[in-house]
């Protein structure tokens, strides 16, 4: 399409609009009328709105003809064809006929509905590939879970975890005056103090029984043998 008048972006209240520079329109028009009474009678007479419509700005740099800074103005394309019909003659209807072409020219093809079809696949492969990242993530901290699970199974079924009865019977020490209940609340207690493992295992008579760290067991006992030397 060859080139009538140069059509531009414009910014009009953030919005980037095709524009004309309204000396130009005027020129491409070849009306006899002077430009700053044109241009006023047409923007009355299409009862067009500054910024909307159109931009008013003072040209840098002093008038060519001498007198004030020349005032210059950047229609829309929309306004420019209205004020183009105005001139009701076959110039002006050239100059509409152009605009409405190079919007046609211009304007965003609708999407086909292979398109449409094309980037709702894509869309879905990337929400697929979201998803197993997710599920990656979650198989891989279940399959942390599971080792720190059964590293702490290991330690606290070592020979360092024992029942307060095993640790006992293993050091020869009577349960015959001691409380074993207080005992063990005395075991936690340390251990909640510490941050030491607790462990269980299940009796067959007694069900779940606590185990503790020998560490923990050997302070404890220790203690009672400090407080029946005191004593005594």
């Amino acid at each position: 399409m060859t080139e009538l008048i140069p059509i531009n972006k414009a910014n009009f209240n953030g919005a980037e609009i095709n524009s004309v520079n309204a000396r130009e329109l005027h020129a491409i028009l070849e009306s006899k009328t002077d430009f700053s009474m044109w241009i006023r009678r047409r923007l009355d007479e299409t009862d067009a709105v500054e910024n909307v419509d159109f931009i008013v700005f003072t040209k840098n740099g002093e008038n060519s003809n001498g007198g004030r800074p020349q005032v210059e103005y950047i229609l829309s394309t929309d306004i420019a064809k209205e004020i183009a019909m105005l001139e009701r003659n076959e110039i002006g209807k050239r100059v509409r006929r152009y605009f409405i072409e190079f919007e046609k020219a211009h304007r965003q093809k609708p999407l086909s509905q292979i398109e449409i079809l094309q980037g709702s696949v894509e869309i879905l492969a990337a929400h697929e590939k979201d998803i197993k990242a997710i599920k990656t993530d979650v198989s891989d901290l279940h399959k942390e879970q599971l080792k720190t699970k059964h590293n702490i199974n290991r330690l606290l079924n070592n020979d360092n975890y024992m029942t307060l009865i095993a640790f006992m019977n293993l050091h020869g020490i009577s349960q015959k005056g001691y409380h074993i209940p207080s005992l063990g609340k005395r075991a936690k207690k340390l251990s909640d103090e510490q941050g030491a493992f607790m462990g269980a295992v299940i009796d067959p008579r007694y069900g779940r029984i606590n185990t503790y760290s020998t560490e923990i067991l050997r302070q404890i006992f220790d203690e009672r043998r400090i407080i029946s030397r005191f004593k005594s």
